[in-house]
């Protein structure tokens, strides 16, 4: 194995078998193995955590004309076509390193990559370093990756140090990511505002457990959930 994995923790399963239909005289009908795996995590030696997320199934299709094609979709039998779309996880993390019961010397910052300038101290052209810049109240928390600057964040204890000396801490880094495609009037935006961005860092709140509030399906009111928690801006 090219890494030592510790633990698989499958933490939700669904296993289907489902009997489809395809369009067309020369196709017979197929017999499909749906498995949709969620929450698939993986710590290793190195006290790394993965999470894996994956999601497969039947496709939602839609009817076409002979010889028509479809802007928003992909044919993928005669007569048939897949709209794209979009899928968003969402995981909420309580976040407690190296605290004791009662304690709260955790914080956030977030960690971009600078070039550094030409001059006398890069003469080469070719120097980089990080700058930190810490996150102290919820609406200043409200982030966005930047793959150009190799944007992460680091989740830190203020009061314990490693062997190096340097603050406990994790960091947390992104996987690919695309934000919403869609216009500020969609409406699904309007019920899940929180998708407009990447990371939400807020206080701890127990009661808080869903971002699109707790009845988001055909909701008319707009933005509950994390987009109105944020508006009282605690420090962090």
């Amino acid at each position: 194995m090219p890494f030592a994995m510790m633990k698989q923790n499958d933490l939700y399963k669904v296993l289907a078998s489902n009997v489809v239909s395809k369009v067309g005289k020369d196709v017979e009908k197929e017999k499909l193995q749906t498995r949709i795996l969620i929450g698939s995590e993986c710590g290793f030696v190195d006290g790394k955590i993965e999470a894996e997320v994956k999601l497969t199934g039947i496709l939602s299709l839609g009817a076409l004309q002979p010889g028509e094609s479809r802007k928003y979709g992909t044919a993928i039998a005669p007569g048939l076509y897949a709209p794209v779309h979009q899928h968003f996880f969402v995981a909420r993390m309580d976040m407690s390193v190296d605290r004791k019961p009662g304690e709260s010397h955790n914080q956030v910052v977030e960690v971009d990559v600078k070039i550094e300038g030409p001059g006398d101290a890069n003469v080469h052209d070719n120097a980089f370093y990080t700058e930190e810049k810490l996150l102290k109240f919820e609406l200043e928390a409200i982030r966005d990756c930047n793959p150009s600057s190799a944007r992460h964040w680091i989740i830190r204890n203020t009061r314990t140090v490693n062997r190096t000396g340097q603050l406990t801490s994790y960091k947390l880094v992104a996987g690919s990511n695309c934000l919403p495609l869609g216009g500020a009037e969609a409406k699904f935006l309007r019920r899940a505002a929180f998708l407009m961005h990447n990371l939400w860092v807020t206080q701890y709140e127990p009661e808080e457990m869903f971002p699109g509030g707790e009845f988001p399906n055909q909701n008319p009111c707009v933005g509950e959930g994390l987009a109105t928690w944020v508006k009282k801006n605690p420090s962090l």
